[in-house]
């Protein structure tokens, strides 16, 4: 189960790479298109920042994915306290065993041979 959370976080990881990669790159050619009007200074500013929303996209993601799975134990947990029917009573009035039962508590074993085989 934890190889399989991994490569899903791994798949997620590429994935948001990905639209990494074309936020930034949007960015740089809309500054490039509009160069004209804005300051350099600024347009440095702009690409640092997408940089970093980057960085703080994967972040969000990754905790909104743990904190999903840590739910995923509470809704279990609450399934189990609320929906699953009680087990019934541990001594049953009518199929009670009689009061002189047990009268000894012995084991006895006859004709047994144990073997052990590594």
């Amino acid at each position: 189960c934890v190889f399989a959370s991994e490569m899903c976080s791994r798949w997620v990881g590429i994935r948001l790479d990905i639209i990494s990669v074309f936020i930034i790159g949007s960015t740089a050619v809309l500054l490039m298109l509009i160069q004209d009007q804005t300051a350099p200074a600024f347009s440095a500013l702009v690409l640092t920042y997408s940089y970093t929303m980057i960085g703080t996209l994967q972040g969000t993601v990754r905790i909104f994915g743990e904190v999903e799975s840590n739910m995923t134990s509470v809704e279990r947990q609450m399934h189990f306290c609320k929906e699953l029917p009680q087990e019934k009573d541990a001594i049953i009035p009518d199929r009670k065993p009689p009061d002189y039962w047990p009268t000894c508590g012995t084991v006895r074993f006859f004709n047994i041979t144990l073997r052990y085989t590594p």
